[in-house]
């Protein structure tokens, strides 16, 4: 009897093996572009999150650093007021003698001209500064409406709140923030005793 070898190829019913096809196929690739998708849809959300907190913290120091310029600037006079600051107004202009005396931080754009001197926010709204009897004055223009809640809701620092032309004294819970900053553009005027 005579033997007979068998090759694995030649048995029927059976494939030879197939060399792995390379490349992606459509439905890897979709799954690819959705994972992409939701991972950049987040890092946007992050960006966008950060990007307010820090206009609402930039905003806060700007307020503080011209309350404590101002105040270096006038009160160390010894006639306990404001004398001769005249009242803030919304129009964005201030007296030159404060832009002058370095009163503004250098994150906000002043152009000086003659005895007024006019200052902008990073939004291009106006930044004004006055005095209406012992009360110290910063008024914001054009603030966003995003920026506008984060800052009013992370600062406290006593002073007399008003949004839009509506006063909200100096402690703000988040139902009077949210009314409160209800434009695209808010103005907040801040008042210091």
């Amino acid at each position: 009897m005579s033997e007979r070898h068998f090759m694995p190829d030649a048995m029927p019913g059976r494939r030879p093996p197939r060399r792995r096809e390379r490349g992606l196929t459509l439905l890897e690739a979709v799954a690819f572009l959705g994972v992409a998708a939701i991972v950049l849809a987040g890092a946007l959300a992050l960006f966008t999150e950060s990007s307010t907190n820090a206009s609402a913290n930039r905003l806060v120091s700007e307020v503080n650093a011209i309350v404590a310029n101002v105040n270096s600037l006038y009160l160390a006079s010894g006639d306990g007021g404001y004398g001769g600051l005249g009242a803030a107004n919304t129009g964005g202009t201030v007296p030159a003698t404060l832009a002058n005396a370095n009163v503004f931080p250098t994150t906000l754009r002043v152009s000086v001209s003659g005895n007024n001197a006019t200052v902008y926010n990073q939004w291009g709204g106006y930044v004004t500064v006055g005095a209406v009897g012992n009360f110290l004055e910063v008024i914001y223009t054009n603030v966003p409406q995003n920026v506008c809640i984060r800052a009013l809701t992370s600062s406290q620092n006593g002073a007399v709140i008003a949004v839009n032309s509506t006063s909200y004294g100096n402690t703000l819970t988040i139902d009077q923030v949210e009314t409160a900053c209800s434009q695209s553009y808010d103005t907040i005027q801040w008042s210091f005793q």
